[in-house]
């Protein structure tokens, strides 16, 4: 396995540098860096934590990426406590927009990235996935940033309007969405709308993988489903993987091959 360099990195950028009690701090950005060829193909890992909360450190099976020569960038980003959406996909495109900058001085091919995201950073990769590809970006956060190759989504939440309605929508979601939103669902529908990925799909995404457990009682499967339809009918390229046994808390060996082997793949020069 090659040896991993693992890199702590301050960003100081006007949207991730957020004043805190009168003062600021810096969000950061983690790099795991294996010792191989370069320049090397990344994977920008979003961790999840209902939006409201999660750290970046320790992505899932980060090492096995090594193994293939992929490094692992884990980025951070504003909870909904701090500021609300669509603050947090802003963030983690400064940190892309970091990356592509400084790709050379680490080592990194800006041109071969994908996006992996878990729960509600899910969320964000398929947001980002979605509007990083558009031939004309409608979001000031897509501004001369490249297309990810693929994107990877763990049981993220697709569908946040139908979360308000749904009679089953999942543990705790209502009120993590309102908290995203800024307030309740009903009052904030155009935002919500905004907000979710099965309301921004088209044919020009990039290859995406959707991961979800049968049984998530947090993140109902059917937000899975329901991406991978409007995917479907966008004509765009897609893979749906349904752990049927599986609740919320996935990083076992099925899905960790089936995503690796899809990096692998998409990230090949």
């Amino acid at each position: 396995m090659p040896t991993p360099t693992k890199l702590r990195v301050n960003l100081d950028h006007p949207v991730v540098t957020v004043p805190v009690n009168g003062g600021e701090r810096s969000l950061v950005v983690d790099l795991w860096i294996p010792e191989a060829a370069r320049p090397l193909p990344y994977v920008v890992y979003i961790h999840g934590g209902g939006w409201r909360g999660g750290t970046q450190y320790r992505p899932p099976f980060a090492p096995r990426m090594w193994e293939d020569g992929i490094a692992t960038v884990a980025v951070t980003y504003r909870f909904s406590g701090e500021a609300v959406f669509p603050a947090q996909t802003e963030d983690c495109a400064a940190m892309l927009r970091w990356l592509r900058e400084n790709a050379a001085h680490h080592g990194l091919d800006p041109a071969r990235y994908a996006l992996w995201g878990i729960s509600a950073g899910a969320h964000l990769s398929a947001l980002l996935s979605l509007e990083l590809s558009r031939s004309a970006p409608g979001q000031k956060c897509a501004a001369a940033l490249t297309q990810p190759r693929a994107g990877v989504h763990w049981c993220g939440p697709t569908d946040l309007p139908r979360t308000a309605v749904d009679p089953f929508p999942g543990r705790g979601m209502v009120e993590m969405v309102g908290d995203l939103l800024g307030g309740p669902i009903s009052a904030r529908e155009d935002l919500a709308r905004t907000a979710s990925p099965v309301h921004h799909a088209h044919g020009d995404a990039p290859p995406q993988l959707i991961v979800h457990g049968a049984r998530d009682p947090i993140v109902p499967v059917w937000h899975a489903t329901a991406y991978a339809e409007a995917l479907r009918a966008a004509g765009a390229p897609h893979e749906l993987l349904l752990l049927e046994e599986r609740d919320h808390n996935l990083g076992e060996a099925e899905e960790a091959g089936a995503t690796r082997d899809f990096l692998r793949k998409h990230l090949a020069p």
